[in-house]
């Protein structure tokens, strides 16, 4: 029942082939249950009822409130401070049985009549699931204000391009990657783009890296997680939209819906575009394999079972060393990119309807992880290649996140989606330069923040142990520009992302420049610890090798 609400709402065909293996898999590890009440339908079968029953009443609770972690992490301690640490687990035990015990005996009353009576209930729940009307996620405009006159200005067009790592923050140790450089280079100068190869950014968080680069203040450093809150109503009210509004645009904004740039009716904002950053539905039109989409479906559908997750995230002895599960249901999966490439063509649509007097803000979560590409923009069909920017192995707790091994594994494929990105653009501008509007438009392309393939998180807990080539990995980012008064070629010098915005964009001089970077202080939970100070470290000098472009700063946007 919960598998079909789950492809349902992801707007997954459910007769595909795929899904049908999948329901399968799902009967075959169901049948011993089946087995047990058509058997010993009293004991064994009232045992296995309640199993479920607890698995499906815990899932549905822990789902139903994102903090019930906390809860019963605050209960723990109150109850340790009450009754000691024996009473606390008399406490718990004695609870358990209580509910186990309720559970077990209405199941076995129904002794013969069990099997009949769940068949019912669960097949009625099934059936009801596939015909009765259900919420679907959703692609498409969602936000529109009233329409104001246009004005005859040439577009600008401002990508984020999720994950994306600067220039000279490609790892020279890993294979191809000073080769990738040098095209990327040639790629953006072929195009008249200024590239800031050692640019990076100040935080290592998407929310927070862009709502203190759109706040147009690199130097108010965002240093705890109150701070890292307050920040995001930058995200969609911000000096950047309201310059573009200001000076005749209409801003239109297409972003997933995991980053809220649209804000509510006050927002400057003419429009918004949303796509989902993480579903099964960017699959369906792929060629792979059945059995390919079928490990995905599963993978997929797992990573929403919170009970799932949890045994995965306590058992690394078993789990994480592959004595039970297969790679590619041990690692977290999301279908990012492909989600993506389809909202670059929405936007390429829109400017040829509308090819002067907007400003596009457009949030690809593409070369995000997962690196499901090829260079040339394919799936590949071997799901054990697709790989993250944190290794299935990871040990968070001792602060490791990948092995040289797994980093130069995620790498290898990142480096290939990288290139598929680089595809999609070259596509993006040659279209522009055709229906021209490519050369004196102004188009600006940059990441959030690294890559993140390094071994060590950006957690202020575990600052001792990052290397400078982790703080590469986390920080460094791309950034190109171009458009009217602004100079082509490759700047070399050490730039961060925020300041380079609130200058080029936003036109406010920095001096000095802001050098250091910013590490949260995130607990087990991946959430930031409340009053506690983030740590402000330099940002390493790295990539200098390559000589610099002309000395000259870069010319504003008009």
């Amino acid at each position: 029942m919960p598998f079909f609400g789950f492809i349902r709402f992801h707007d997954y065909p459910v007769w595909r082939p795929e899904v049908l293996l999948v329901v399968g898999a799902i009967l075959a590890l169901g049948a011993p249950f089946g087995l047990l009440i058509s058997i010993r339908a009293k004991t064994l079968g009232a045992a296995a009822i309640t199993a479920l029953l607890l698995a499906w009443l815990g899932g549905t609770i822990l789902a139903s409130n994102q903090d019930m972690f906390f809860v019963v992490e605050s209960a723990r301690h109150w109850l340790v401070n009450i009754a000691g640490s024996a009473g606390m687990y008399i406490v718990f035990f004695g609870g358990f049985a209580l509910v186990v015990g309720t559970i077990f005996f209405l199941a076995s009353r129904l002794g013969q009549y069990l099997g009949i009576v769940v068949a019912t209930a669960f097949g009625m729940a099934s059936v009801s699931v596939l015909i009765a009307p259900t919420g679907k996620i959703f692609l498409g405009e969602f936000y529109r204000n009233p329409a104001i006159a246009q004005a005859d200005l040439p577009p600008i067009v401002h990508f984020i391009l999720d994950e994306h790592i600067g220039l000279q923050g490609l790892p020279s140790d890993i294979e191809g990657a000073d080769e990738l450089r040098n095209e990327l280079i040639a790629f953006y100068e072929s195009f008249g783009f200024r590239v800031f190869g050692r640019a990076y950014s100040q935080y290592a968080d998407t929310k927070v890296s862009l709502a203190a680069m759109l706040s147009g203040q690199p130097h108010n450093y965002i240093t705890s997680g109150e701070d890292a809150e307050a920040s995001r109503t930058h995200l969609s009210q911000n000096p950047w939209f309201e310059h573009l509004a200001e000076q005749g645009y209409r801003v239109r904004v297409y972003s997933s819906y995991d980053v809220n740039f649209c804000g509510k009716d006050e927002s400057p904002i003419h429009s918004c575009f949303g796509y989902s950053a993480n579903s099964i539905s960017s699959l369906k039109d792929s060629n792979l394999p059945a059995v390919i989409l079928a490990k995905a479906i599963s993978a997929s559908f797992l990573d929403t079972v919170i009970l799932y997750r949890m045994w995965l995230d306590t058992s690394p002895n078993v789990v994480r060393q592959g004595a039970v599960l297969p790679n590619w249901l041990r690692q977290e999966h999301k279908f990012a990119a492909p989600a993506s490439l389809p909202v670059l063509r929405q936007v390429l649509q829109d400017l040829h309807r509308e090819p002067r007097g907007s400003a596009y803000f457009v949030h690809l979560l593409i070369p995000h992880h997962t690196y499901l590409y090829d260079q040339d923009c394919r799936i590949r069909s071997d799901i054990e290649s697709w790989a993250n920017h944190v290794s299935p192995d990871a040990d968070f707790a001792s602060g490791q996140i990948n092995t040289p091994d797994s980093r130069k594994r995620s790498y290898a494929t990142y480096l290939e989606q990288l290139r598929c990105t680089k595809s999609q653009l070259r596509a993006f501008f040659e279209d522009l330069r055709a229906i021209g509007t490519f050369e004196d438009g102004t188009i600006i392309v940059h990441g959030d923040h690294g890559s993140r393939i390094a071994k060590v998180p950006a957690n202020g807990r575990f600052a001792d142990r990052l290397s400078n080539s982790d703080l590469v990995d986390l920080f460094s980012v791309l950034f190109a520009v171009h458009g009217p008064g602004i100079e082509s070629g490759y700047d070399n010098r050490l730039r961060s992302l925020q300041s380079l915005f609130a200058e080029i964009a936003l036109q406010h001089a920095q001096s000095p420049e802001p050098d250091d970077i910013v590490l949260s202080f995130i607990n087990e939970f991946g959430d930031p610890i409340p009053g506690k100070t983030w740590l402000r470290m330099p940002m390493p000098n790295f990539g200098a090798a390559l000589s610099a472009a002309p000395e000259d700063g870069e010319a504003p946007i008009n």
